[in-house]
Order: C-alpha cells, then sequence, then structure tokens
C-alpha cells in the first residue's frame, strides 16, 4: 500500500513552456496540459520509492535526475518531487521538511565548496520554502528545493544543447552528493 496526498488548486496560470514540462494527471485519470487546470481540479502526488519501482506508474521519474533522486533518498534526504528541467528550465528536486535544517544546510555548503573547484560551470541553489501547513510537499509547513543553475545556459541556447549540458552537470552533482554521504553520520 502507498500513500497518495490530494490537494486542491486555486485558480492558477502556469507558465507557458510547452508541452515538454509533462503534464498533471487529474484525478480521474485524464491527462492536462499545464495551464489548462480549472478551478475544481486537483493534483496528485505519490511517495519517491512507489513511482522509482513501480513499472506500471504511468508518470516516470525523468531518467535525467533519476541518480540524483536516487542519492539525495540514500542520504537520508526524502525527495517528493523532481524534474530535469527539459532543456528549458533548471532541473530541481523538491524535498522533506522533516529532515533537521542542519543537513541540508551542510549539503548546500557543501555542494558550493565544490561548484568552485570545477571553474563553477553550475550553482546549486538550495532553498527552505515556507507554506503553509497542509501543503501537498510539507507537512511540516515548509520544504527544501534544490535547482541546478548552469552558467553556460543562455535564453539563445539550443534545447539539446543545454539538455547535454544539464546531464554533466546532474551526473557531477549526483557523485559530489555521494560523496558528501559518506562524511555524513547516519
Amino acid at each position: 500500500m502507498h500513500r497518495r496526498w490530494q490537494v486542491d488548486l486555486p485558480p492558477l496560470r502556469l507558465r507557458d513552456a510547452g508541452p515538454s514540462r509533462g503534464s498533471i494527471q487529474h484525478l480521474t485519470g485524464r491527462w492536462l496540459a499545464p495551464g489548462r487546470l480549472a478551478l475544481s481540479e486537483a493534483l496528485t502526488m505519490t511517495e519517491w520509492n512507489v513511482v522509482r519501482y513501480d513499472t506500471t506508474w504511468e508518470e516516470k521519474i525523468d531518467p535525467e535526475i533519476l541518480p540524483l533522486c536516487d542519492a539525495l533518498n540514500a542520504a537520508g534526504l526524502t525527495t517528493l518531487s523532481s524534474c530535469c528541467g527539459h532543456g528549458q528550465d533548471w532541473p530541481h528536486v523538491i524535498m522533506s521538511g522533516s529532515i533537521p535544517d542542519d543537513k541540508y544546510e551542510r549539503l548546500q555548503r557543501y555542494l558550493l565548496a565544490n561548484c568552485a573547484q570545477c571553474s563553477n560551470i553550475y550553482l546549486p541553489c538550495m532553498r527552505k520554502d515556507i507554506v503553509g501547513l497542509g501543503h501537498l510537499d510539507a507537512e511540516m509547513g515548509h520544504y527544501w528545493d534544490l535547482e541546478i543553475h548552469a552558467s553556460e545556459v543562455y535564453r539563445d541556447t539550443p534545447i539539446g544543447q543545454v539538455r547535454a549540458i544539464y546531464e554533466v552537470i546532474l551526473d557531477y552533482v549526483t557523485s559530489q552528493v555521494e560523496l558528501w554521504a559518506r562524511t555524513e553520520p547516519v
């Protein structure tokens, strides 16, 4: 048995990022393109370990970011949501607020120190988002979001090149998370 969360969405407009941003599954099972949500429609999410290992799950974790999610979960940081960016946005992973804040802070300091050693080709941006109690991603009233910003990606950089750049950066960040986890107390 796996746990599901549900939240009714207020009226909202999603950025028009095109079809590659993915889709959102309505509770009735139909797929909605971004920007086409009505007031009464809802969003569902499920635990990472269910989506990761259930071969019948309809919307898979993006394969480009899956190793990073695996590394974060192995390090004891529970991931809730992720997206590789699809060449149009920054890759990001949303993590549970139930983990002590100092653990996230130690990871951020470690990642920042190591990105400086690789000529600052990327910047790991970790932030704590405070939200209302009962929020879909934040039973504790907050969650942590790790975004990866590439230094050499611009508005006119071709999507294929952006995806290739982020693939290399995500592999590097994954290796850094794995190294950091070895130094962390359990």
